[in-house]
């Protein structure tokens, strides 16, 4: 049962059996944080509107987590005689609640009580305690398509929650392609397909992103800064009067007996080498390479790999032929030199680590490079996912 006025002990119960401590970093379209001034939430949420709750209860996911201060939320909103909508997330997202809160209390304590088993109404259909709940009923899981019921259901001044893993496995965000994709790019390529959820003045709270469940493995601290990127962007995208993100993991497994879910893999994430390979510098090892630059996209977490790289050419004194790679994104002048520059941008952080300069050679081949991935849709659309595998340098390591 949910906590009333009556009973601060119900209150300390419910907090133990719902506990996820929420560190939210209250973020503004524009980007400028306000920690300060931010609420519990984040966003300055507030129960003066609606809230619709987009939540994950599928394979691969651990079971969700509210925390108090999303309790406090949301009954503070039915105290407003706002709604709250819960939309499943799954293979093919639906909302399994949305019934208006009524009362014909004639006192404060009778309405609380009211108020109490409305909530506790909510509570169970987001554990799966209740029959019709947001437990997954088809297979895969279609993030976006939740979040955007979820951006209808709150309204233009309402509050949209999405908590879940993240990792989409149907087109066209597909996870399995989509998980290194430049955020940005990812945006674009949905926008082109009319596919932005409308967040116009909406506040949103992104909770779980990156933190999904056995046999889906961990994507670990890069992929997963990733992944939150991807939505808030998307979420920015769609206008969201503010964004906030639940920064604490959910390490629950997942429900049993849901329908399944494919894995999505994640890129090798290999940083070994040796004698006579050719060997891929990209964001399975963290080199990988901004969107049409030839800037890292962490720059300390591939010194740690090319460190790696030159202790192996020093140690059996090898040369090193780096060839830079691009996508298929612009046109094939630019691509050669940018190819060039990210090829050079390695060379310089060997030579850096104490590698000769004469045992390094520098090319680029743009988009030409024979062991890419076809990035680019039948329409010739740009597919930010392929695209993201052919931003890299290829180090082939001569023979001892």
């Amino acid at each position: 049962m949910y906590p009333s006025a009556r009973s601060s002990a119900s209150l300390l119960s419910l907090a133990a059996l719902l506990s996820l401590s929420l560190m939210a970093c209250s973020e503004s379209v524009a980007g400028t944080p306000d920690m300060a001034n931010a609420a519990p939430l984040g966003c300055e949420m507030s129960g003066t509107g609606p809230i619709a709750l987009a939540v994950g209860l599928h394979a691969n996911a651990p079971i969700p987590v509210i925390d108090p201060a999303l309790v406090d939320l949301m009954k503070e909103s039915v105290k407003a005689r706002h709604p709250i909508s819960l939309i499943r997330i799954d293979g093919a997202p639906k909302g399994v609640f949305a019934e208006r809160f009524t009362s014909d209390a004639g006192n404060d304590v009778a309405l609380d009580d009211d108020i109490d088993s409305y909530l506790t109404e909510v509570e169970q259909r987001i554990t799966g305690s209740k029959e019709e709940s947001i437990r997954a009923k088809a297979p895969e899981v279609d993030v976006l398509g939740a979040f955007a019921r979820a951006a209808d259901s709150a309204g233009p001044r309402g509050n949209v929650v999405l908590i879940d893993p993240g990792l989409q496995t149907m087109a066209p965000l597909d996870f399995r392609d989509m998980i290194n994709a430049e955020p940005a790019q990812v945006v674009t390529y949905l926008r082109g397909k009319s596919l932005i959820p409308d967040l116009k003045g909406r506040k949103v709270l992104l909770s779980g992103l990156g933190y999904p469940a056995l046999p889906q493995l961990d994507p670990g601290s890069a992929l997963r800064k990733n992944i939150v990127a991807i939505w808030k962007e998307i979420a920015q995208a769609g206008g969201a009067a503010c964004v906030a993100v639940n920064v604490v993991p959910n390490d629950k497994k997942a429900p049993e007996s849901a329908p399944a879910v494919s894995v999505v893999p994640l890129p090798p994430m290999r940083d070994t080498f040796a004698p006579c390979e050719k060997a891929e510098l990209s964001d399975g090892n963290n080199v990988g390479f901004e969107q049409g630059k030839s800037r890292f996209r962490d720059l300390g977490a591939a010194r740690k790999t090319l460190a790696k790289l030159a202790d192996t050419i020093r140690k059996h004194d090898l040369d090193v032929k780096l060839i830079g790679s691009t996508s298929s994104e612009d046109t094939r002048a630019f691509n050669l030199r940018l190819s060039r520059e990210r090829a050079e941008a390695v060379k310089r952080e060997l030579i850096a680590l104490g590698v000769s300069t004469g045992s390094i050679t520098a090319e680029g081949h743009g988009e030409r490079w024979e062991g890419r991935v076809h990035d680019l849709a039948p329409d010739g659309t740009l597919l930010p996912g392929l695209a993201a595998r052919n931003r890299k340098v290829i180090a082939q390591l001569s023979c001892p």
